[in-house]
């Protein structure tokens, strides 16, 4: 009944737009229905300090984005840096700064600690994004994504087609 209007992930904040992003591409956590979270990209997480103010998130080593390119913490500091740019900041409220510790890992440092922080990185526009696609200087770097479809092809007002990743 109602058209999609942008794929760009951290541009937009629509339903319509998340049922498609949802496919293509993927966020560091689920949040479930039942109100609890799940591992998503980040295989596990823990707060590494007293006050739980750095939350240090352990990565999976399998991901790879639909052009062949392995996720690692470059591409999640990347994604959230762009965020905090961009009108998604909000989600990101309180997060002081990112540091990559290894390939698979990464810290975020909040100002103090919050319930919802990490409820924030279960939300669409913030699914992570291929800092490499962006660097390629290609059009629409936003339509690569590590969910288990790939975006082929929108035609305004008519239909969004999804293939398959193969190897998901």
């Amino acid at each position: 009944d109602a058209d999609i209007n942008s794929l760009d992930l951290q541009k937009q904040q629509d339903q319509i737009n998340n049922i498609v992003l949802k496919n293509t591409h993927q966020t560091l956590v689920f949040f479930t229905n039942e109100q609890t979270f799940e591992p998503g990209l980040a295989k596990s997480w823990e707060y590494t300090d007293a006050e739980r103010r750095i939350l240090r998130m352990y990565l999976r080593e399998d991901v790879k984005f639909s052009n062949g390119t392995p996720l690692t913490a470059e591409d999640v500091k990347f994604t959230l840096d762009m965020a905090l740019q961009n009108t998604t900041a909000d989600l990101l409220k309180g997060l002081v700064s990112l540091r990559v510790v290894d390939k698979y890992t990464i810290e975020l440092e909040t100002e103090c600690y919050s319930n919802e922080f990490i409820a924030s990185l279960a939300a669409v526009p913030l699914s992570i994004q291929s800092k490499a696609a962006y660097e390629s200087g290609m059009k629409e770097p936003y339509h690569i994504g590590s969910g288990p479809y790939r975006f082929v092809k929108w035609v305004a007002g008519e239909y969004v087609s999804l293939e398959k990743v193969k190897g998901y």
